[in-house]
């Protein structure tokens, strides 16, 4: 991922992206200047295991934690794209979430950015078409939901949200992995 953001910086001369290619530690974020945006991608999962290493290895205290580094951010920055993984530390022994748990994953996810100050704006999935892998977006109505009340949103709603997106077809855990947009209830946009 830092790769490719650094060719696409390079390619397209942005200047005020900063790259951090490694776990940022809970602590570490208190250090972080203002900016428009982050992208959390695939990482916050990993928290202690690669980063943050004394977190106890509970489902309880990870949620806790990932609640509060969520917080963190969410005062530093106005945007998020976040993405993570279902088995904590990339173990597949050892998950936060069952893999095929969809509907529990998707609870689990919102309710992890909606506690910790962030209003989600988009919930993307992966479609395989013509052999072609592109996210596309689940309704409005689903989002809506997850805001209001993330952990009691009706199955009936999430499953009729997820209709259409056959992410049992993709191998491993990757694509089974909702993309999220995100915008801070605490941050005021930059000047």
């Amino acid at each position: 991922h830092a790769k490719f953001l650094r060719t696409i910086a390079s390619a397209f001369s942005l200047t005020n992206l900063d790259v951090i290619p490694k776990g940022v530690t809970l602590r570490a974020l208190s250090g972080f200047q203002p900016k428009d945006a982050v992208l959390l991608l695939n990482v916050l999962h990993h928290a202690g295991y690669d980063f943050d290493p004394s977190l106890p290895r509970t489902v309880a205290a990870f949620t806790e934690y990932a609640t509060d580094y969520l917080k963190a951010l969410a005062g530093k920055r106005q945007y998020l794209f976040f993405q993570m993984g279902s088995n904590w530390g990339g173990d597949v022994h050892n998950p936060l979430v069952p893999r095929d748990a969809h509907i529990e994953k998707l609870r689990y996810f919102a309710s992890l950015l909606v506690n910790g100050g962030w209003t989600i704006c988009r919930v993307a999935y992966p479609k395989r078409t013509a052999g072609v892998i592109a996210y596309h977006d689940l309704p409005e109505m689903v989002v809506g939901a997850l805001n209001d009340d993330p952990e009691h949103v009706f199955e009936e709603v999430l499953l009729a949200g997820l209709r259409g997106f056959a992410l049992d077809e993709f191998p491993g855990e990757f694509y089974k992995r909702p993309l999220f947009t995100c915008v801070s209830t605490h941050v005021r946009p930059l000047a």
